[in-house]
């Protein structure tokens, strides 16, 4: 019989022996879960180093998503600077030349409708009769000059040669005086429309339609008039207007002197400059009816308000041989300048055409707001030659273009301008007289890095007794500012309070001259209060900069208590950088074509460097390949001088040094963040290197290639989902917190994904959240398996310094408590079976 020792050491044995397994079991498991966690550091690595690598070696980094923001912020202002303005000469020149060409007509038919107008008043006023009686006697009176003592022949008169009367009715003299209605359409009266004479001249039109038999209009004319075509009663009125109304009674005004033309002539000068003839201007849909379809106003300076100019000027200022003139195509930069402040020039243009500074002023607005703004596009739309043939906006892509290629309105470049910011403090004591702190340097007590809003701290500087209307002076920290910086605001934030929030303490800031002292609006409690000071050119520049003081000043009466207390303060200054010259034809030109310029920069042709996929042709070019070169000279009707130009111009001076300087500007998006897109999509899809982006120097490894999940086959991930997947999210997606803990770069999330293998609830879980298709589901876990198996094993092995990978080094771990255990638990079963012999005895 076995004493109870021998009873407990085999229980002992058993335990043991049936632990090691388990344990075994523990420990391997563990080092699998840690070689899947370590599949997250490793992508995060990976991460790191490919964006780094194509922020500062990826050629093409940001040019597609910067050069189409360049366009949206300069296309409008070309079209206000320069489109808007190369418009006006070819507007002017449409405006005269049609006016002139209508003009004689508009002379004819308004001289002959006042007259007509004219006689009937004088009848009616001589004779104390009504208007019935007068219109009859005008159009039926074959004795009627003799009988009434008109000015003029009346219609029956003259045309039967004082023989008998042509008969018209009440009806029809009154419509064919005043117009008609049918239909709701109003047909032309004679008298209608006085100044341009234009119902006169429309009823001409209707009556030539009719009399060419045109359509229907001569039955449409019987009836509007109330009269018959056999009658002879529209032919006589016809002869009559223009044979003797216009050859005899409107001729008598300007001849023997003038010609109708020249007449015309003398009309447009005084019309555009006095608005002699129509006060209230003439509508250019009476210059070119079948054109221009808004009722356009103000072609003339002097619109509702004469300029009192001379003839000879209005003459010179038209005059397109003038080279000073606004009609010809170099004298309106002239204008321009002028217009925009150039006092030299303006000054020079007083003298040349006798202006006085009303009429120079009058003229400025009338080209630049009349002109420029509200007439020149309606115009510009008009076919070649009257006007351009295109909209205003697609002559501004023109203009764009040519600047771009070829430098052809500026010489030094585009401008463009935006704003940075930075913070300066105090930093040193320029002359302080508060009473606290007792000694020691002031600025030292509000100089800490705290900023609103940030609490600033409890030590301060402060008034004291026979501290009223004494100052504290600082010098600031000093900034370089872009060679091209101007300085043009300086917020002052004070963080403090005023005890009776009454007393008007002020600040002011020293750039080169004091600004002017502002007063503090500071309360009674603790807080971050601002005072914004404009900065005026000539005093932002980095030597005044260099220079900048503040400067804290008591209100009068402190009343001998700590009143005012500073315990925080800093300036933001913020300054304006000009770039220049983006252009690939600044400073020579590449005599690129327009045509090939639209190519180039057309952001849906696949061959352009203006396209994702285009501009890897482009670096290849560039690094030589000879095949790229010759496709791409082919495509755009390039030579390599002009292939070589475009080149160097993207992938060094516009990559590297404009780029960089504006992109945050105009995008809101960093180069660093471009970097990420291009990690995202080369990622997901392999966008950018078909064969994969060599990473792994810093895991370790000598290289890693191929590690994307979509190589060779895309997976077609959004670009969104794809940066959920790597833990970058929007702060507004209401499941930003379960995307970022599902990660595949969070150490607790990649866990996740590696039970999706083998368990369909996290499958399920995470195609949800993620938003995937099958396909895309199963491409992530068995990339995430080859990762695992091709770059965390080995990485993981150096990184730990194991002999063996983790999965072997856990296996022999698990065979090690295997054996042990099976040799513990036989040593445990042989005891209990000889404790079962003995107890048989």
């Amino acid at each position: 019989m076995l004493n109870k020792s021998k009873l407990n050491l085999t229980v002992i044995l058993l335990v043991i022996g049936i632990g090691f397994v388990p344990t075994g079991l523990f420990i391997n498991g563990h080092m699998r879960d840690q070689i899947a966690s370590e599949v997250s550091s490793i992508l995060t690595s990976i991460e790191d180093e490919v964006v780094t690598k194509f922020e500062t070696e990826y050629l093409g980094l940001g040019i597609t998503e910067v050069l189409p923001a360049i366009y949206d912020d300069q296309i409008e202002g070309i079209e206000i600077d320069y489109a808007r303005f190369d418009g006006i000469p070819p507007t002017l020149h449409f405006i005269k030349n049609r006016t002139l060409e209508m003009l004689p007509l508009f002379i004819n038919a308004s001289r002959a409708a006042v007259a007509l107008n004219y006689t009937i008043y004088r009848i009616m006023k001589d004779n104390s009769t009504t208007e019935a009686f007068a219109i009859n006697a005008l159009f039926n009176n074959y004795t009627f000059q003799n009988n009434f003592s008109s000015p003029i022949e009346g219609i029956s008169e003259f045309m039967t040669g004082e023989i008998y009367s042509l008969n018209y009715t009440f009806s029809t003299i009154y419509r064919l005086l005043h117009g008609y209605e049918i239909d709701d359409v109003v047909y032309p009266g004679l008298i209608t429309e006085l100044e341009l004479g234009s119902g006169l001249s429309n009823w001409l039109q209707f009556y030539y339609n009719a009399k060419a038999n045109i359509s229907n209009y001569r039955t449409l004319i019987q009836s509007v008039y109330a009269c018959t075509w056999s009658s002879g009663q529209l032919q006589n009125l016809s002869r009559y207007i223009t044979s003797y109304l216009w050859e005899i009674v409107v001729k008598a005004e300007y001849t023997p002197t003038y010609t109708l033309e020249e007449y015309a002539e003398l009309f447009f000068y005084d019309q555009w400059a006095n608005v002699s003839m129509r006060f209230g201007g003439i509508n250019l849909r009476w210059i070119a009816p079948e054109e221009i379809l808004g009722g356009l106003w103000g072609w003339e300076v002097g619109r509702a308000n004469p300029i009192n100019i001379s003839y000879y000027s209005a003459v010179n200022l038209w005059d397109s041989l003038n080279g000073s003139s606004f009609i010809n195509e170099s004298g309106i930069q002239k204008w321009i300048d002028a217009a925009a402040g150039n006092s030299t020039i303006a000054d020079e243009l007083k003298t040349i055409f006798k202006l006085n500074d009303e009429s120079i002023a009058r003229i400025f607005t009338w080209l630049t707001i009349t002109i420029r703004i509200n007439i020149l596009p309606a115009v510009y739309s008009l076919p070649p030659p009257t006007g351009i043939g295109m909209l205003i906006g697609d002559y501004a892509d023109i203009l764009y273009l040519q600047q771009w290629a070829n430098g052809t309105r500026n010489e030094e470049g585009l401008a463009f301008d935006y704003f940075e910011s930075q913070i300066v403090r105090p930093n040193g004591d320029a002359g302080v007289l508060w009473s606290f702190p007792l000694s020691g340097n002031h600025y030292e007590h509000i100089d800490e890095i705290v900023s609103q809003p940030n609490e600033g701290t409890a030590d301060n500087i402060a008034t004291g007794f026979g501290d009223d209307g004494e100052s504290e002076t600082f010098d600031m920290e000093t900034i370089s500012l872009p060679a091209t910086g101007t300085v043009s605001e300086i917020e002052v934030w004070i963080y403090g309070y005023d005890v009776y929030g009454t007393d008007n303490m002020t600040v002011d800031i020293n750039m080169n001259v004091w600004q002017g002292a502002q007063i503090v609006p500071m309360a009674n409690e603790s807080a971050w209060y601002s005072v914004i000071f404009p900065i005026d050119a000539a005093n932002g520049t980095n030597a005044h900069l260099d220079d900048l003081q503040v400067r804290f000043t008591a209100g009068a009466n402190v009343d001998g208590i700590l009143n005012h207390y500073i315990l925080a303060m800093y300036a933001k200054v913020t300054y304006e950088v000009i770039v220049r010259g983006f252009e690939v034809g600044i400073p020579i030109k590449t005599n690129i074509s327009l045509n090939t310029a639209f190519d180039l920069l057309d952001t849906s042709n696949d061959s352009s460097f203006i396209h994702r996929n285009g501009i890897l042709n482009w670096i290849e070019a560039f690094e030589g390949n000879v095949s790229a070169q010759t496709e791409i000279m082919t495509l755009f009707n390039l030579d390599l001088t002009q292939l070589n130009m475009l080149t160097n111009w993207l992938f060094t001076s516009f990559r590297f040094d404009f780029m960089p300087a504006v992109a945050y500007d105009l995008t809101r998006n960093t180069m660093t963040t471009f970097a990420q897109s291009e990690f995202f999509r080369q990622w997901s899809d392999g966008d950018l290197f078909k064969n994969g982006i060599e990473a792994g120097p810093a895991l370790g490894l000598d290289s890693i290639i191929g590690w994307e999940l979509g190589i060779p086959t895309k997976t077609n991930i959004d670009e969104t989902i794809s940066q959920t997947l790597w833990g970058y999210t929007s702060i507004a997606d209401p499941l930003r917190a379960e995307k970022v803990a599902n990660s595949l770069v969070n150490r607790k999330g990649i866990s996740n994904w590696f039970k999706a293998i083998e368990r369909g609830d996290y499958y399920n879980i995470l195609q949800n959240l993620f938003t995937l298709t099958n396909n895309q589901m199963d491409a992530i876990l068995t990339w995430l398996v080859r990762i695992r198996e091709t770059f965390a094993l080995p990485i993981a092995q150096i990184k730990y310094n194991l002999p063996v990978d983790h999965y072997t080094f856990g296996d022999l771990f698990f065979m090690g408590f295997l054996i042990t255990g099976g040799i513990f638990g036989g040593l445990g079963v042989l005891g209990a079976i000889l404790i079962a012999i003995s107890k048989r005895k």
